[in-house]
């Protein structure tokens, strides 16, 4: 459950500020939730999934209020794709994006902990 609140408090959190930032609020979010939970090995995922979850809660709220599917086919006949693989990789982008940076912040913090070696 703490898994559950945790992912859903990264999706509300990141598309409130990929409204108010673009989309540098991903790795902006993911490095600052990868360094407050630094010592859960699962962070990274959690951050993956928070951020695929917000940004889909941004995609229907934009298809709520627009013809959606109608740019995503067009987008993909000119990209040369099925218009579901471009929906899908709007929701991959921000994932690898969180996960990555999570996992960076994670890595930098447990280098710094190190005890220096003479």
């Amino acid at each position: 459950m703490k898994s559950f609140l945790l992912s859903a408090g990264f999706a509300l959190s990141l598309a409130v500020l990929t409204v108010a930032f673009g989309w540098l609020a991903a790795p902006s979010l993911g490095f600052a939730f990868g360094l407050a939970l630094r010592n859960r090995h699962s962070a990274p995922w959690l951050a993956a999934a928070g951020a695929m979850a917000g940004w889909a809660s941004l995609l229907v709220l934009a298809a709520s209020r627009g013809p959606a599917v109608d740019l995503a086919r067009q987008l993909g006949s000119v990209m040369q794709l099925p218009w579901l693989l471009v929906v899908l990789s709007t929701l991959i982008f921000p994932a690898l994006l969180a996960w990555s940076a999570a996992r960076v912040a994670q890595v930098a913090a447990a280098r710094v902990q190190e005890p220096v070696r003479p």
